[in-house]
């Protein structure tokens, strides 16, 4: 019996859209990078914020579920940042949830499991308010603020956990660290210089970070934005292929024992059968 490890995904309508092949979708591009490697499993709730995930969460994972799952994602916090009083928290209750809910993972994942945690992805507000008129609407400044929270926390856990790793979109796509795709073609990784120098490196970039800055009401950041979105909140074709790539290169880069080449195929190469006994191949 072959058993299929998996990777979940698990968040919003961020993820839950992740299989839109028209806007080709992130996590229809990871499935296809790893079909019969691992099954990608898509746990994405449209419009939910972190107090539903926490009440979703435990009819949904537990361990004897989880325990075939190589790697999951945590992709929560653009509805959070929302004005909709049906989606609206408080700064501090994201916080609050976005801890339970990465304590809850590193409790229900196997041990060797990494947690992904991505940021809320900046949006165009305008243009979200424009076209969803009647809702309560969205702030660019404010879905920077709830990034800023999602980071900080993620970095209580992470300087203590190397299982807690974190993508955020923001830097990608504002020219961070690479561009996912011409990053992952183009350039050589550079050799790791000790565990010591590699941490005084993520510490230089967390105080870096601390100073970015980007005029979130500019007409500039606006358009840079509508690059990568469909709606001004949802990721369009490059947005997803951005994030695609991006997650990849996290993979390849601090978990290269899940990269896809690395991962056993499942079942035999079909010119590997034999023809005249097909049951000795399997």
């Amino acid at each position: 019996m072959y058993n299929y490890k998996n990777f979940i995904l698990f968040g919003d309508s961020l993820t839950q859209r992740g299989y839109r092949c028209e806007q080709k979708g992130w996590v229809m591009s990871l499935s296809d990078r790893y079909n019969r490697r691992a099954d990608i499993i898509n746990r994405g709730f449209s419009g939910y914020n972190t107090f539903h995930a926490l009440e979703v969460f435990p009819k949904l994972f537990n361990k004897e579920i989880c325990k075939d799952t190589l790697l999951m994602t945590l992709f929560f916090g653009a509805n959070d940042a929302c004005l909709d009083p049906h989606q609206i928290l408080r700064p501090e209750a994201y916080v609050n949830n976005m801890r339970k809910l990465i304590h809850l993972c590193l409790e229900t994942f196997p041990e060797n499991c990494p947690i992904i945690v991505i940021t809320p992805p900046p949006c165009h507000a305008k243009k979200v308010n424009e076209i969803y008129k009647g809702v309560p609407g969205r702030e660019n400044k404010r879905t920077e603020a709830y990034r800023h929270l999602c980071l900080s926390t993620i970095q209580e856990f992470s300087r203590r956990n190397p299982r807690v790793l974190h993508l955020d979109i923001w830097n990608d796509i504002f020219g961070g660290e690479g561009r996912g795709e011409e990053k992952e073609k183009g350039e050589e990784k550079e050799k790791e210089e000790g565990e010591e120098k590699e941490k005084e490196k993520e510490k230089e970039g967390e105080e870096k970070e601390k100073e970015k800055k980007w005029d979130t009401e500019s007409e500039e950041f606006n358009t840079i934005v509508d690059k990568y979105l469909e709606d001004g909140l949802h990721f369009n074709a490059n947005g997803n292929e951005l994030l695609y790539h991006s997650l990849i290169r996290l993979i390849e880069e601090k978990l290269p024992h899940l990269s896809s080449n690395n991962l056993t195929l499942i079942g035999p190469f079909w010119r590997d059968i034999n023809p005249e006994n097909y049951k000795s191949s399997f």
